[in-house]
């Protein structure tokens, strides 16, 4: 990402002592120890050029991955050194289907085919971009009071609003489940703003419905972007969430 750094340089308490000479190159991501302070200095002149170090790991443990919502960021990252879209926001690329109308106006006027269509067509292109690297996609995170009428005045952001009316979710997992008939099975989901396990059981239900869960690549996580999920990890994982998104802007 055009950050100099070292990491993941297991053992090194081991192998270097205090004194020791190193040279830390962040741009290669290397260690090299030196016996001098002139070959510090000059590395190029001395007459045995320093070996990198056994102890520095490649590729390193911990996984790196992106944030994206729209495709005109794809053809800057995707041939970084990344290990995947560790976040596929729904709400922008909905926006860009929709040409900023309102979603309501959208999904009123085009018939589902074709709005499962655009959405399929839309992640895909991360999806195809990216293999066989994984790519988390977040399914919509609004307000369905956008999208449906309701009486209620309670938050229904998230997967709070798929309970009451699933229309547009269960077009999103669609979407998702064509994209793994053609052959892409690099692709995850994650729920977003799970209040309860309920709510996330009444989501599994839906992937399970759509077929997703065919595919054994395919993962189902959340976003913990309450207190609550903390405290009820157990209870989750036992419903079948196979992992966690720390979502700290809203628990923040």
């Amino acid at each position: 990402l055009g950050i100099p750094a070292v990491v993941g340089v297991q053992n090194a308490t081991k192998l270097l002592k205090n004194g020791d000479k190193i040279v830390l190159d962040g741009e290669k991501g290397e260690i090299y120890q030196y016996s001098t302070k002139e070959e510090i200095l000059n590395p190029n002149s001395s007459p045995n050029p320093p070996q990198r170090s056994s102890f520095f790991p490649y590729p390193i443990a911990t996984k790196l991955m992106v944030n994206l919502s729209q495709s005109s960021s794809l053809i800057k990252v995707m041939d970084l050194p990344v290990d995947g879209i560790g976040l596929l926001r729904s709400e922008l690329m909905l926006l860009d289907i929709c040409n900023s109308d309102p979603l309501e106006k959208w999904l009123k006027t085009w018939e589902p085919s074709a709005i499962v269509r655009q959405l399929r067509d839309l992640i895909q292109e991360f999806v195809i971009r990216f293999a066989p690297r994984p790519v988390f996609y977040r399914s919509f995170d609004g307000q369905p009071c956008q999208v449906v009428k309701t009486t209620t005045s309670d938050d229904l952001r998230g997967t709070r609003g798929y309970t009451i009316d699933p229309t547009l979710f269960d077009w999103e997992l669609q979407a998702l489940r064509e994209i793994q008939q053609q052959g892409y099975h690099n692709l995850r989901l994650i729920l977003p703003f799970v209040r309860s396990v309920r709510e996330f059981k009444f989501c599994r239900d839906q992937v399970e419905k759509a077929g997703l869960m065919k595919s054994e690549s395919f993962q189902l996580w959340i976003m913990a972007e309450v207190p609550s999920i903390i405290f009820e990890l157990d209870d989750y994982f036992k419903a079948g969430v196979q992992g966690i998104g720390i979502g700290t802007n809203d628990l923040i």
